[in-house]
C-alpha cells in the first residue's frame, strides 16, 4: 500500500497530474488525494456502513465512513449512494473532557474549509479542514490537523451530517442525513513531521517548572475581522503544550503575530512578558523557523457573580460576560470572557493582577450593562484582582432592551446601501456620554437596520459605510447639533431614514515619537474647531503600518490621538483644541499625511489616606495640574485610596485633591495652602509613585 506518509520525496509533481479518485458504489475505492499525496484506503478500518442509504429523498446519503488518525492528522473517507451536497459537517468531540468541535467540507469552499471549537453558544475558528472531492462524485476525503484540534489522545465521531440549504440565513440550514456516535482509531505508522514554524516551552514563574496542557494561540497582527461589538484580530491556530511544557506550531502563513499563552490558574500572557496586545511586540514569521518564544506564567486571579433579571431573581443563563483591563476600557476585545450558567452564575479566569472593566456584551433582549449596574463605558466601576484569588458578587440585573430600526439610502439616487454600520451613541441630560457596548448594527441587502439592547436613553444616531462620508442623522456637521431619537425601557422606534453623501478621505499614521515605530490598534478623533466630535464615530484601528483613514463629508476639522502610554495630542503637535492645525475637506479632493508622532507619557501615583496616615480615602477626586508641564491629568481613587493619573508629559506638577461630600481642596503632602503645595515631577516615561497626600 502507497500512503502520503511515505511519498513526500518520491512522488512530487508527478503525483499531482496522476493521482485520483475512484471507484463508485459497491466499488473499492483507493487512491485519494489532498495536496497532491495518494493516500491508499482499501486496507484501511470502515466505521460506518449504510450501502443502501437512509435517506431516499436525499440528495446525499452516507453509504460508508472510513477514518483513522496519526501522530500528526485525522483522516476521513466519506462514500455516498448519490450526488453530493452542498457541504459535510463532521461534529467531532476531542478527548477525555468530549470538547467538540465542527468541520465543515463542499464544492462551494475549495480545497479548505473553516473549523472550529463550540465554546458555550459561540463558535471559535481554530484553522481549516482540507479536503478533495472524487471526479466520481460520491466520495468526499477530509484531512483535519490534530494540532489544531489541540492534539487530542482520543478522537470521537459525534456525527456526520450533510447538509442542504442557505447556510445560517432564516434557519434554512438542514441536514438531510446523518450518522451515529463512533471513536476514530489510531494508526500505528508516524508521519514525518513537517517543519515548525514557530515553538517554545511554558513553565510556572513560582518554581520553574513546565506547564503541560497549557493553551498557545496565535492572533494574526495583521488582520481585524469587524463583529457587532468592534474590530477584533482573528485566531490563526493553537495548541496546548506537551508534558515538557513545549509547544511546536508545524505549519503558518507568513504574518506576525501576537502568541497569547494561558493555563488553568495561570494569568494569560502576550509574548513577551505583557498583559495587552497593545503594549507587546509581534512575532515576525517569513517562513524561517522561530524557537524561543517561550512563556513564565504568573499565577492568576478570577472574577465571578451572577447575570438575572433587574431584581435580581431570575437568573439568565447563556450571557457572554467579559473583562476588560480597565485602561484599555476603550478598545474591544474579548480575551477575558465567560458565559452564564443555567443558574446565572459565571467565573472568569486566567486573569493577571489589576483592575479591571466587567461588562454584558450580549444580553438576549436585554440591555448590555457595565459593572456596577450602569450602561455607559464612561460610568463603569473597576473590579480590582490579585492572584490566587477570587473577586466575588460583581452581578449584572439586566434590563429589558431598546431598539431604534429603520433603512440607510443614497442621498442622490435614493438606493439601499447595503453594509453600513449603525450607531446609536447615548445621551444623558446635556452631555453626550460616548460608547457603549452593543449600540450598532449593520444594514443588510435592503439598506435596514436594527440597533438593540439600547437602554431608556435620547441617541445620536449615525452611520458609516465604504465609500460615503460619515453621517450624523440629519446631515448635522458635529455631534453637537444632532437630532436625538428617545427610547424609552423596552421601546421599540421605527422608521427612521438616514440618507448617506459621497465624501472624501481624511487619512494619516499613528508613531511612536521616540523610535517611529507605527503604532497599530489605536483610533484617532476627527472633531468640529469649537464644536463637538465629527464623523460617526473615530477612525477604525491603525493597521500594522499605524494606517487610519476616515471619509468626511466637506468642511474644516481637526484630529486628536489619544493613545495609552501616550500624551495625548492634536495635529499638528498641539495639546489643545485651540492650537491644533484646522484641516479642510473640500469636494474634490482627499487630505493625506496626518501624522501623528506621539510623545511616551508619564504617570504619577500614590494613595490618599486620613490624618493617622493609615486609613484610605476612598473614590477621591486627584488632579495633577501641570506648573511647567503642558497639561495635565486627573484619576479618581479606588476604593483603597490608590490612585494612578496617566499620559501625562515631563514636567512639575501640583496635586490636589478634593474628597466627595466636602468643599475643601487639600494639596500635596496634605496642606490647605496652594502656595504651600509641594511640586511633583514627571520624568516621562517613567512612574513618579509613593505620592502619599493626607486629608482632614
Amino acid at each position: 500500500m502507497v500512503s502520503k506518509r511515505y511519498m513526500l520525496g518520491m512522488l512530487g509533481v508527478l503525483v499531482l497530474l496522476t493521482c485520483f479518485m475512484a471507484g463508485a458504489v459497491g466499488q473499492e475505492t483507493t487512491q485519494v488525494c489532498i495536496d497532491g499525496y495518494a493516500e491508499d484506503w482499501a486496507g484501511r478500518p470502515v466505521l460506518l456502513a449504510d450501502p443502501a442509504g437512509d435517506n431516499k429523498g436525499g440528495a446525499f446519503d452516507i453509504a460508508s465512513i472510513s477514518g483513522f488518525t496519526n501522530n500528526l492528522f485525522l483522516y476521513l473517507l466519506i462514500r455516498t449512494t448519490g450526488e453530493r451536497g452542498p457541504y459535510v459537517q463532521i461534529d467531532l468531540d476531542i478527548g477525555a473532557d468530549a470538547r467538540h468541535f465542527i468541520a465543515s467540507f463542499g464544492p462551494d469552499v475549495g480545497s479548505r474549509a473553516n473549523l472550529g471549537e463550540i465554546r458555550g453558544n459561540a463558535f471559535v475558528h481554530v484553522g481549516e479542514v482540507e479536503g478533495s472531492l472524487g471526479a466520481v462524485a460520491e466520495v468526499v476525503e477530509l484531512k483535519i490537523s490534530l494540532v489544531a484540534l489541540g492534539n487530542p489522545t482520543s478522537v470521537r465521531l459525534r456525527s456526520v451530517r450533510p447538509m442542504a440549504g442557505t447556510c445560517c440565513e432564516d434557519q434554512a440550514w438542514y441536514a438531510i442525513d446523518s450518522t451515529a456516535p463512533v471513536s476514530v482509531p489510531r494508526a500505528n505508522e508516524i508521519e514525518p513531521e513537517a517543519p515548525f514554524a514557530i515553538r517554545g516551552r511554558v513553565t510556572a514563574a513560582a518554581v520553574g517548572t513546565p506547564i503541560a496542557g497549557a493553551t498557545i494561540e496565535l492572533i494574526d497582527a495583521t488582520r481585524t475581522l469587524q463583529g457587532d461589538d468592534g474590530q477584533q484580530w482573528p485566531r490563526v491556530a493553537w495548541l496546548r503544550t506537551d508534558d515538557s511544557g513545549e509547544y511546536s506550531f508545524a505549519s503558518v502563513p507568513t504574518s506576525d503575530y501576537w502568541v497569547i499563552a494561558y493555563a488553568d490558574g495561570y494569568a494569560r500572557e502576550v509574548y513577551e512578558g505583557q498583559v495587552s496586545i497593545h503594549e507587546a511586540p509581534v512575532v515576525s514569521y517569513t517562513g524561517t523557523p522561530i524557537s524561543g518564544i517561550d512563556f513564565v506564567l504568573n499565577e492568576a486571579g478570577t472574577i465571578s457573580g451572577r447575570v438575572t433579571l433587574a431584581g435580581g431573581t431570575t437568573p439568565v443563563p447563556d450571557t457572554i460576560v467579559v473583562a476588560t483591563e480597565a485602561r484599555y476600557a476603550w478598545l474591544s476585545n474579548r480575551w477575558y470572557m465567560a458565559t452564564s450558567a443555567a443558574d446565572g452564575t459565571y467565573r472568569i479566569g486566567n486573569l493577571p493582577l489589576g483592575e479591571y472593566m466587567v461588562t454584558v456584551w450580549w444580553g438576549k433582549g436585554y440591555v448590555a450593562e457595565y459593572y456596577n449596574d450602569v450602561h455607559y463605558l464612561d460610568q463603569f466601576s473597576p473590579v480590582r484582582v490579585a492572584p490566587l484569588q477570587d473577586t466575588p458578587g460583581i452581578d449584572f440585573p439586566l434590563d429589558p432592551e431598546g431598539r431604534i430600526s429603520g433603512s440607510v439610502i443614497d442621498d442622490v439616487t435614493g438606493a439601499p446601501i447595503e453594509g453600513a454600520f449603525i450607531h446609536a451613541s447615548p445621551q444623558q441630560g446635556e452631555e453626550v456620554i460616548g460608547s457603549t457596548t452593543g449600540l450598532g448594527a449593520f444594514t443588510d441587502a435592503d439598506g435596514a437596520f436594527s440597533v438593540g439592547t439600547l437602554p431608556a436613553a435620547g441617541f445620536l444616531l449615525s452611520a458609516r459605510a465604504d465609500g460615503y462620508a460619515d453621517e450624523i442623522y440629519q446631515h448635522r456637521l458635529d455631534w453637537s447639533e444632532a437630532d436625538l431619537i428617545w427610547v424609552e425601557s423596552g421601546q421599540h422606534v421605527t422608521g427612521l431614514t438616514i440618507r448617506m453623501r459621497v465624501g472624501r478621505t481624511l487619512a494619516g499614521h499613528l508613531y511612536d515619537g521616540v523610535t517611529r515605530e507605527p503604532l497599530r490598534g489605536f483610533m484617532v478623533s476627527i472633531l468640529v474647531p469649537d464644536g463637538g466630535n465629527a464623523g460617526a464615530m473615530p477612525t477604525r484601528p491603525t493597521v500594522a503600518d499605524g494606517s487610519y483613514s476616515i471619509c468626511l463629508p466637506a468642511g474644516t476639522y481637526i484630529a486628536r490621538a489619544q493613545v495609552p502610554g501616550y500624551v495625548p495630542e492634536y495635529y499638528q503637535d498641539a495639546f489643545r483644541s485651540r492650537d491644533a492645525t484646522p484641516l479642510v475637506v473640500t469636494t474634490g479632493s482627499d487630505v493625506t499625511g496626518v501624522d501623528f508622532y506621539l510623545r511616551p507619557a508619564g504617570a504619577i501615583s500614590g494613595h490618599i489616606y486620613r490624618s493617622d496616615g493609615k486609613t484610605p480615602v476612598p473614590y477621591a477626586q486627584v488632579y495633577a495640574s501641570p506648573l511647567d508641564a503642558p497639561i495635565g491629568g486627573g484619576a479618581v481613587a479606588g476604593a483603597d485610596g490608590s490612585f494612578r493619573i496617566v499620559n501625562l508629559p515631563s514636567g512639575r506638577y501640583r496635586i490636589q485633591v478634593t474628597v466627595p461630600g466636602s468643599p475643601t481642596t487639600v494639596y500635596y503632602p496634605g496642606t490647605l495652602l496652594e502656595s504651600a503645595a509641594q511640586a511633583v515631577s514627571v520624568s516621562a516615561p517613567a512612574e513618579t509613585s509613593g505620592i502619599a497626600i493626607v486629608v482632614p
